[in-house]
Protein backbone atom coordinates (compact mmCIF):
# COMPACT_ATOMS: atom_id res chain seq x y z
CA UNK A 1 0.00 0.00 0.00
CA UNK A 2 1.00 3.40 -0.27
CA UNK A 3 2.14 5.63 2.68
CA UNK A 4 2.99 8.35 3.93
CA UNK A 5 6.91 9.03 4.79
CA UNK A 6 7.77 11.87 6.86
CA UNK A 7 11.30 13.57 8.24
CA UNK A 8 10.95 14.01 11.66
CA UNK A 9 13.76 16.50 12.40
CA UNK A 10 12.00 18.70 9.24
CA UNK A 11 8.75 18.59 11.14
CA UNK A 12 10.44 19.62 14.56
CA UNK A 13 12.35 22.37 13.24
CA UNK A 14 8.74 23.61 11.85
CA UNK A 15 7.54 23.27 15.13
CA UNK A 16 5.27 20.44 13.46
CA UNK A 17 4.53 17.67 16.00
CA UNK A 18 2.81 14.77 13.95
CA UNK A 19 2.13 14.67 10.08
CA UNK A 20 -1.59 15.14 8.44
CA UNK A 21 -4.06 12.76 8.94
CA UNK A 22 -6.25 15.02 6.23
CA UNK A 23 -5.59 16.26 2.85
CA UNK A 24 -6.15 19.87 3.70
CA UNK A 25 -3.61 20.21 6.83
CA UNK A 26 -0.80 20.50 3.56
CA UNK A 27 -2.55 23.59 2.86
CA UNK A 28 -0.79 25.19 6.75
CA UNK A 29 1.85 22.95 6.82
CA UNK A 30 3.25 23.79 2.98
CA UNK A 31 3.46 27.36 3.87
CA UNK A 32 5.19 25.97 7.74
CA UNK A 33 7.74 23.84 6.09
CA UNK A 34 8.41 25.08 2.45
CA UNK A 35 11.51 27.16 2.50
CA UNK A 36 12.40 29.29 -0.74
CA UNK A 37 15.05 31.80 -1.49
CA UNK A 38 14.50 35.34 -2.56
CA UNK A 39 14.19 34.75 -5.99
CA UNK A 40 11.75 31.85 -5.34
CA UNK A 41 13.59 29.43 -5.76
CA UNK A 42 12.89 26.56 -3.80
CA UNK A 43 15.62 25.08 -1.13
CA UNK A 44 13.04 22.61 1.38
CA UNK A 45 9.72 21.16 0.05
CA UNK A 46 6.70 20.38 2.01
CA UNK A 47 5.52 17.28 0.09
CA UNK A 48 6.34 16.43 -3.25
CA UNK A 49 2.64 17.08 -5.35
CA UNK A 50 1.49 19.11 -8.14
CA UNK A 51 4.07 17.57 -11.02
CA UNK A 52 4.07 14.15 -12.56
CA UNK A 53 7.78 13.58 -14.00
CA UNK A 54 9.48 13.79 -11.07
CA UNK A 55 6.99 12.59 -8.52
CA UNK A 56 7.60 9.12 -7.90
CA UNK A 57 4.41 7.09 -8.15
CA UNK A 58 2.51 9.90 -9.45
CA UNK A 59 0.07 7.92 -11.32
CA UNK A 60 -0.72 6.17 -7.88
CA UNK A 61 -0.89 9.37 -5.98
CA UNK A 62 -3.23 10.83 -7.98
CA UNK A 63 -5.31 7.95 -8.16
CA UNK A 64 -5.31 7.35 -4.49
CA UNK A 65 -7.01 10.71 -3.95
CA UNK A 66 -9.48 10.86 -7.07
CA UNK A 67 -10.95 7.54 -4.63
CA UNK A 68 -11.32 8.79 -2.03
CA UNK A 69 -13.00 11.68 -3.61
CA UNK A 70 -15.37 9.24 -4.87
CA UNK A 71 -14.71 8.04 -8.17
CA UNK A 72 -13.58 3.97 -8.90
CA UNK A 73 -11.22 5.56 -12.06
CA UNK A 74 -12.92 2.80 -13.73
CA UNK A 75 -16.35 0.97 -13.57
CA UNK A 76 -18.03 -2.18 -14.52
CA UNK A 77 -20.95 -1.88 -16.16
CA UNK A 78 -22.99 -4.84 -15.66
CA UNK A 79 -22.41 -8.55 -15.06
CA UNK A 80 -20.28 -9.43 -17.91
CA UNK A 81 -20.57 -6.24 -20.01
CA UNK A 82 -17.33 -4.98 -19.66
CA UNK A 83 -15.80 -1.96 -17.40
CA UNK A 84 -16.05 1.91 -18.95
CA UNK A 85 -14.46 4.89 -17.80
CA UNK A 86 -15.58 6.79 -14.38
CA UNK A 87 -13.07 10.06 -14.67
CA UNK A 88 -15.72 12.05 -15.86
CA UNK A 89 -19.32 10.98 -16.31
CA UNK A 90 -21.07 13.95 -18.05
CA UNK A 91 -20.85 15.94 -14.86
CA UNK A 92 -21.89 13.68 -12.92
CA UNK A 93 -20.52 12.94 -9.00
CA UNK A 94 -17.07 11.00 -10.52
CA UNK A 95 -16.22 14.27 -12.51
CA UNK A 96 -16.96 16.18 -9.73
CA UNK A 97 -14.47 13.87 -7.35
CA UNK A 98 -11.98 13.38 -9.91
CA UNK A 99 -11.86 17.57 -10.75
CA UNK A 100 -11.66 17.85 -6.86
CA UNK A 101 -8.52 15.97 -6.60
CA UNK A 102 -6.74 17.28 -9.65
CA UNK A 103 -7.09 20.89 -9.07
CA UNK A 104 -6.28 19.69 -4.97
CA UNK A 105 -3.14 18.04 -6.68
CA UNK A 106 -2.00 20.46 -8.94
CA UNK A 107 -2.69 23.79 -6.47
CA UNK A 108 1.25 22.64 -4.98
CA UNK A 109 2.73 23.30 -8.13
CA UNK A 110 1.43 26.55 -8.96
CA UNK A 111 4.23 29.34 -8.58
CA UNK A 112 1.47 31.84 -7.41
CA UNK A 113 -0.33 30.00 -4.56
CA UNK A 114 0.64 30.45 -1.06
CA UNK A 115 0.86 26.20 -0.79
CA UNK A 116 3.35 26.16 -3.76
CA UNK A 117 6.27 23.80 -2.53
CA UNK A 118 6.87 22.10 -5.88
CA UNK A 119 8.21 22.47 -9.36
CA UNK A 120 9.62 20.29 -12.03
CA UNK A 121 13.22 21.56 -11.79
CA UNK A 122 13.40 19.27 -8.23
CA UNK A 123 15.02 16.06 -7.87
CA UNK A 124 12.48 13.18 -8.54
CA UNK A 125 10.97 13.24 -5.27
CA UNK A 126 12.35 9.64 -3.45
CA UNK A 127 16.09 10.98 -4.16
CA UNK A 128 14.78 14.26 -2.13
CA UNK A 129 13.54 12.63 0.40
CA UNK A 130 16.52 10.52 0.77
CA UNK A 131 18.54 13.85 0.56
CA UNK A 132 16.56 15.64 3.70
CA UNK A 133 15.17 17.73 1.13
CA UNK A 134 11.44 17.16 1.35
CA UNK A 135 9.42 16.56 4.39
CA UNK A 136 6.96 14.22 3.39
CA UNK A 137 7.08 11.85 0.95
CA UNK A 138 4.68 9.11 -0.53
CA UNK A 139 5.88 5.94 -1.44
CA UNK A 140 5.43 2.16 -0.95
CA UNK A 141 6.10 -0.09 1.77
CA UNK A 142 8.12 -1.59 -0.32
CA UNK A 143 10.50 1.16 -0.01
CA UNK A 144 11.08 0.79 3.75
CA UNK A 145 14.62 -0.75 3.35
CA UNK A 146 15.51 1.36 0.49
CA UNK A 147 15.21 4.37 2.04
CA UNK A 148 16.86 3.07 5.28
CA UNK A 149 20.06 1.48 3.11
CA UNK A 150 20.37 5.07 1.03
CA UNK A 151 20.61 6.85 4.07
CA UNK A 152 21.10 4.92 7.22
CA UNK A 153 21.13 8.58 9.17
CA UNK A 154 17.77 9.62 7.48
CA UNK A 155 15.73 10.35 11.06
CA UNK A 156 11.89 9.48 9.78
CA UNK A 157 8.81 7.65 10.38
CA UNK A 158 5.81 6.50 8.60
CA UNK A 159 2.26 7.66 8.72
CA UNK A 160 -1.29 6.20 7.17
CA UNK A 161 -1.54 7.90 3.69
CA UNK A 162 -3.80 11.31 4.11
CA UNK A 163 -7.46 11.02 3.69
CA UNK A 164 -10.42 13.19 2.04
CA UNK A 165 -12.08 14.52 4.97
CA UNK A 166 -15.31 14.22 5.19
CA UNK A 167 -15.64 11.06 3.04
CA UNK A 168 -17.12 7.69 4.95
CA UNK A 169 -14.57 5.67 2.98
CA UNK A 170 -10.88 5.85 3.42
CA UNK A 171 -8.42 4.29 0.41
CA UNK A 172 -5.04 4.17 -0.26
CA UNK A 173 -3.23 2.86 -3.42
CA UNK A 174 -2.23 -0.55 -3.39
CA UNK A 175 -0.23 -2.81 -5.52
CA UNK A 176 -0.41 -6.70 -5.31
CA UNK A 177 0.94 -9.15 -7.32
CA UNK A 178 -0.61 -12.25 -8.55
CA UNK A 179 0.03 -15.66 -9.63
CA UNK A 180 -1.77 -17.49 -13.24
CA UNK A 181 -1.45 -20.91 -14.66
CA UNK A 182 -1.11 -20.87 -18.58
CA UNK A 183 -3.72 -22.47 -20.17
CA UNK A 184 -1.12 -24.04 -22.66
CA UNK A 185 0.57 -25.60 -19.80
CA UNK A 186 1.18 -29.25 -19.80
CA UNK A 187 1.36 -28.83 -15.99
CA UNK A 188 -1.93 -27.49 -14.98
CA UNK A 189 -2.80 -29.28 -12.15
CA UNK A 190 0.98 -29.37 -10.78
CA UNK A 191 1.18 -25.90 -11.54
CA UNK A 192 -2.08 -24.84 -9.34
CA UNK A 193 -1.13 -27.39 -6.79
CA UNK A 194 2.17 -24.98 -6.48
CA UNK A 195 0.33 -21.70 -6.65
CA UNK A 196 -1.70 -22.75 -3.93
CA UNK A 197 0.99 -23.58 -1.99
CA UNK A 198 2.65 -20.31 -2.12
CA UNK A 199 -0.28 -18.51 -1.10
CA UNK A 200 -1.46 -20.19 1.68
CA UNK A 201 -0.95 -18.73 4.92
CA UNK A 202 2.55 -20.62 6.12
CA UNK A 203 4.67 -19.97 3.49
CA UNK A 204 2.78 -16.19 3.56
CA UNK A 205 3.96 -15.99 7.13
CA UNK A 206 7.26 -16.62 6.11
CA UNK A 207 6.91 -14.17 3.49
CA UNK A 208 5.95 -11.91 5.78
CA UNK A 209 8.23 -12.38 8.36
CA UNK A 210 11.61 -11.46 6.08
CA UNK A 211 10.12 -8.85 3.96
CA UNK A 212 8.20 -6.38 6.21
CA UNK A 213 5.33 -6.34 3.87
CA UNK A 214 1.50 -7.13 4.56
CA UNK A 215 0.44 -10.28 3.97
CA UNK A 216 -2.47 -10.61 0.80
CA UNK A 217 -4.69 -12.71 3.04
CA UNK A 218 -7.47 -10.91 5.14
CA UNK A 219 -7.36 -13.35 7.64
CA UNK A 220 -3.26 -12.80 8.63
CA UNK A 221 -4.60 -9.08 9.12
CA UNK A 222 -6.40 -10.06 11.87
CA UNK A 223 -3.80 -10.17 14.48
CA UNK A 224 -2.24 -6.60 15.14
CA UNK A 225 1.60 -6.27 14.01
CA UNK A 226 3.75 -4.74 17.34
CA UNK A 227 5.98 -3.00 15.02
CA UNK A 228 5.23 0.25 14.23
CA UNK A 229 5.75 0.27 10.79
CA UNK A 230 4.45 -3.11 9.91
CA UNK A 231 1.49 -1.85 11.91
CA UNK A 232 0.86 1.23 9.70
CA UNK A 233 1.29 -1.19 6.43
CA UNK A 234 -1.24 -3.55 8.15
CA UNK A 235 -3.93 -0.73 8.08
CA UNK A 236 -2.70 0.22 4.69
CA UNK A 237 -3.28 -2.96 3.44
CA UNK A 238 -6.46 -3.32 4.66
CA UNK A 239 -7.64 -0.07 3.00
CA UNK A 240 -5.56 -0.43 -0.34
CA UNK A 241 -7.59 -0.41 -3.54
CA UNK A 242 -6.95 0.02 -6.98
CA UNK A 243 -8.50 -0.18 -10.05
CA UNK A 244 -8.67 -2.25 -13.73
CA UNK A 245 -5.22 -0.30 -15.51
CA UNK A 246 -5.53 -1.67 -19.00
CA UNK A 247 -2.25 -0.37 -20.21
CA UNK A 248 -0.14 0.83 -17.33
CA UNK A 249 2.26 2.80 -19.92
CA UNK A 250 -0.81 4.21 -21.66
CA UNK A 251 -1.87 5.55 -18.95
CA UNK A 252 0.92 6.95 -17.47
CA UNK A 253 0.96 9.40 -20.59
CA UNK A 254 -3.10 9.68 -19.61
CA UNK A 255 -2.62 11.09 -16.46
CA UNK A 256 0.99 12.97 -17.05
CA UNK A 257 -1.03 14.80 -20.01
CA UNK A 258 -4.08 15.57 -17.55
CA UNK A 259 -1.59 17.10 -14.78
CA UNK A 260 0.84 18.76 -17.31
CA UNK A 261 -2.23 20.78 -19.51
CA UNK A 262 -3.30 22.00 -15.87
CA UNK A 263 0.10 23.01 -14.68
CA UNK A 264 1.21 24.55 -17.73
CA UNK A 265 -2.10 26.15 -18.47
CA UNK A 266 -2.85 25.00 -21.59
CA UNK A 267 -6.00 23.36 -20.31
CA UNK A 268 -9.03 24.08 -17.86
CA UNK A 269 -9.42 21.43 -15.47
CA UNK A 270 -12.78 20.20 -16.88
CA UNK A 271 -11.04 19.77 -19.75
CA UNK A 272 -8.01 18.17 -19.13
CA UNK A 273 -10.09 15.37 -17.00
CA UNK A 274 -13.00 14.62 -19.78
CA UNK A 275 -9.74 14.23 -22.22
CA UNK A 276 -8.61 11.58 -19.97
CA UNK A 277 -11.52 10.06 -19.41
CA UNK A 278 -12.16 9.30 -23.27
CA UNK A 279 -8.21 8.34 -23.35
CA UNK A 280 -8.76 5.71 -20.89
CA UNK A 281 -12.44 4.77 -22.53
CA UNK A 282 -10.60 4.32 -25.67
CA UNK A 283 -7.94 1.82 -24.08
CA UNK A 284 -10.87 0.37 -22.51
CA UNK A 285 -12.41 -0.49 -25.87
CA UNK A 286 -9.26 -1.21 -27.58
CA UNK A 287 -8.18 -4.14 -24.83
CA UNK A 288 -12.02 -5.16 -24.86
CA UNK A 289 -11.87 -5.41 -21.08
CA UNK A 290 -14.83 -7.71 -20.36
Amino acid sequence: PLVLYWNRDIFSSAGVAVPPKFWDELFELSQRITRKESDGDIVRSAIALGEFDNITHAKDIISAIIMQSGSPIVKEADIGAGYHAALSAQGGTDSTATESAVRFYTEFANPIKSTYTWNRALSPSIDAFIAGDVAMYVGYASELSELRKKNPNLNFDVASLPQVRDQDRERTFGKMKALVVAKASRFVADAFNAATKMTSKEVLDIWHGTSMLPPVRRDMLITPSNDAFRSIFFDGALIAHGWLDPDSKETDETFREMISSVTTGRSRISEAVSRANLSLAQLLAQYDVK
